[in-house]
Parts: C-alpha cells; sequence; structure tokens
C-alpha cells in the first residue's frame, strides 16, 4: 500500500506578489536521516540504493546550521552549495542531482576557511543534516 507524502510551498514577495502550491506524492517507502556532519572534514551518509532512474521521487535536504560553507556531493559528482534547505519533487527535480541514477551516497563538507567568515556560525562545531527521501510507487 502507498505512502502519502504531502508537500508545501510558498513564496511572498514582501508588499508584492507571491506563489504557493501544495500538493502529495505517493510513495512506496520513505527514508528520513539524521546525520551529525562535523565542520571540519567529511561525513558519508550511505543511502538505500534505488534500481532504476526515475525509483526515487522525493528528496529533502536541511541543515542546522547550513550557509555557503557546507556541502554535499553525490557518488556522481554532482556537488550543491547547503545554503538552504534544498526539496526536490518528482523525477525530473531529483534527476538535478545525478542523471544517470539516483545517487547511492551524499559526502557532506563543510569548508572551514568559509566558515571561519560568517560571524553567525563560526564557532559551530557540528551541523545536523536531515534528509527525507520519497521511493516510486507501483
Amino acid at each position: 500500500m502507498p505512502e502519502k507524502i504531502r508537500w508545501s510551498v510558498q513564496f511572498q514577495v514582501v508588499d508584492g506578489p507571491g506563489v504557493a502550491k501544495t500538493d502529495s506524492i505517493d510513495v512506496d517507502s520513505y527514508e528520513k536521516t539524521s546525520l551529525t556532519v562535523p565542520l571540519d572534514g567529511n561525513s558519508v551518509l550511505v543511502t538505500e540504493p534505488a534500481l532504476n532512474t526515475g525509483d526515487v521521487q522525493l528528496v529533502v535536504i536541511k541543515a542546522d546550521p547550513c550557509g555557503p560553507w557546507l556541502s554535499y556531493t553525490t557518488d556522481g559528482g554532482t556537488t550543491a552549495t547547503l545554503d538552504a534547505p534544498h526539496a526536490l519533487v518528482g523525477t525530473g527535480a531529483v534527476g538535478l542531482m545525478q542523471a544517470s541514477a539516483p545517487p547511492k551516497t551524499l559526502s557532506f563538507k563543510a569548508d572551514t576557511a568559509k566558515l571561519a567568515h560568517d560571524p553567525v556560525n563560526k564557532n559551530a562545531t557540528v551541523s545536523i543534516v536531515q534528509i527525507l527521501v520519497g521511493r516510486k510507487a507501483t
């Protein structure tokens, strides 16, 4: 029996227009993981492998703290800066992570030189990363 994941996004220009969308996606399974990333090195998360391109329907990655000094790299070599939450809904968006096949690992890394110049987070020693992955409903 498929699971249903509800999602919602809203962007509002102050004193201006906004864009909002709420929907749900059916998945066969989901995985929620929390990972403590030391802000002085690497931490690798091994995810459950998906069998085919298109099997992963949803990826949400959130870190606290986050900033331009935190990034992740997929096993296919795609690197993204985690300066705000990432929410990829649908196979097209998830394909941006790695077009050939869903990633099996994500490697998180802090750039300590950039972190040293962040006035709010420069003394942080870890970042708590939360990941939600939804897999294809058949």
